[in-house]
């Protein structure tokens, strides 16, 4: 009993609390065998299954899902070199998924559908993405700051090309603004005014590799949906 009581306290998979109480006596094992009953025909059932109740599930532990990984990584200050790996991770395959290659700026009528199936397609691309800005928007430090700035930096100079369709040439900021609104909200919710300042004042340079100044991340993505970057 003991070797169980350690194993199940100690299992963060385990939604058992051996240390909260007993059903019943000193909390030894509980069995569930209603199979071991007589049979019509007068036999008893040798193979069947039981259920031990206070104890963790046999089955292996469910996968980690990307929020439960960063999380973890958010909470814990000697991981800052891997949470920053991680949300480096994420960003190439953002940038990677919403690069021009798969967002032609050109050649593409500026239609309705389009528009629309495009915004819809942004979303998904960036939607792991979009967890990772919401988590660091309402649980980000101040030394981890410097990640979430990163991030946006590097997204806001991606390519977004330099010639082509006005509006798609536009609506290639979507992504980044999409991401922006979604911690920026995090942030508020949680009263991180620190980390929202960050978000919305992260320099970057409006048009990349053009050489012009640096300037606050919500400036240069006004600017770019009202065709300021066209």
């Amino acid at each position: 009993m003991g070797y169980v009581y350690q194993k199940v306290a100690r299992d963060h998979y385990s939604q058992q609390t051996p240390h909260c109480g007993f059903f019943d006596g000193d909390g030894d094992f509980v069995f569930a065998a209603d199979a071991l009953q007589d049979t019509e025909d007068g036999e008893k059932v040798t193979e069947v299954p039981i259920t031990v109740i206070g104890s963790s599930s046999p089955e292996l532990p469910p996968r980690e899902t990307l929020s439960e990984s960063l999380k973890q990584l958010l909470a814990t200050p000697s991981e800052q070199i891997r949470l920053d790996d991680f949300v480096s991770m994420h960003v190439r395959a953002a940038l990677n998924a919403t690069s021009m290659e798969r967002f032609p700026v050109q050649g593409i009528d500026a239609s309705n559908e389009a528009f629309v199936g495009r915004i819809t397609a942004y979303e998904a691309a960036v939607a792991d993405l979009a967890t990772i800005a919401i988590l660091l928007g309402r649980w980000c430090t101040i030394k981890q700051l410097p990640i979430l700035e990163k991030m946006f930096s590097r997204l806001a100079e991606g390519d977004k090309g330099s010639s082509g369709t006005v509006l798609w040439l536009n609506l290639s900021w979507y992504p980044t603004l999409y991401l922006m609104y979604a911690a920026g909200v995090a942030a508020l919710a949680a009263d991180n005014y620190t980390t929202l300042a960050k978000i919305l004042t992260t320099p970057v340079h409006a048009e990349p590799y053009d050489g012009s100044e640096l300037q606050p991340l919500a400036r240069s993505g006004d600017e770019a949906t009202h065709g300021g970057c066209g």
